[in-house]
């Protein structure tokens, strides 16, 4: 018959079910007001005619998402976004693209040819991806979650690396904390393992490795899928900045 309101271990209110609204709760629950509570700017860029991707008969053979023949075109500075229901495709896109699975058929990148089934070149390219299975895939959740945001710009750019080849901790630490104030990643400390997060902070780190790459075209697979709905505004939020502010591709 009442429902009270916690955020950040702080009352927030409790009021009666009667005298509110599943979009008033959600707007109490993140503290952003309850009108339109995911709201989405308006692009102040125009979208460029010119093609950031180009994809050409593409097969992919991943279970239970396998893709017959895809022919699509995305425009550089545009946020294109592919719906359906589970086992219906539009995660194999992006897994055969980057590489996860075997996949066949012509892709193309700012206008150059990519290398299919190779990961390490998809990433070179300048393509970085956030999976929709951020433990299986995404994370390595026995590391650190500063160990987690650089791995991948580590290995593919050989970056946040001292002269030596060693690992550039200080660095490394100031990176990672710059993303958590950035992302609003909850933890202790960056030096924490990244399997003790809760789903909404562990995605955060996701996007926060892929950024690391600095990429100009990034694949987002179900990002906001079991998350709880700040989360889900914050993660929804910093893709649209990026295309805005870095006219990044996604």
């Amino acid at each position: 018959d009442t429902i009270t309101i916690l955020r950040d271990g702080t009352l927030v209110t409790t009021l009666p079910k009667t005298e509110t609204t599943p979009e008033k709760l959600a707007g109490l629950m993140i503290g952003r007001g309850s009108d339109n509570t995911i709201q989405i700017e308006k692009p102040d860029h125009e979208i460029s005619d010119e093609l950031a991707m180009t994809i050409r008969d593409l097969r992919v053979s991943m279970p239970g998402e396998t893709d017959r023949g895809i022919h699509l075109n995305v425009r550089q500075g545009e946020i294109l976004g592919i719906g359906g229901l589970a086992g219906q495709g539009k995660i194999g896109i992006p897994n055969g693209i980057m590489g996860l699975y075997e996949a066949s058929g012509e892709v193309t990148l700012f206008g150059e040819k990519l290398t299919l089934n190779s990961p390490s070149s998809s990433l070179k390219a300048g393509m970085a991806m956030v999976s929709e299975d951020r433990r299986g895939v995404g994370l390595l959740l026995d590391h650190s979650i500063e160990d987690n945001i650089v791995f991948s710009a580590m290995q593919i750019h050989r970056d946040f690396l001292t002269k030596f080849h060693q690992k550039d901790t200080k660095k490394i630490r100031a990176y990672a904390q710059k993303m958590k104030e950035e992302l609003d990643i909850r933890c202790t400390s960056t030096a924490q393992s990244t399997g003790t997060l809760s789903g909404g902070n562990q995605q955060k780190v996701c996007v926060a490795r892929a950024l690391a790459l600095n990429p100009r075209f990034l694949f987002v697979a179900e990002p906001t899928r079991g998350i709880d709905i700040g989360a889900k505004q914050l993660v929804l939020e910093t893709l649209v900045k990026l295309n805005r502010e870095r006219k990044m591709t996604i």
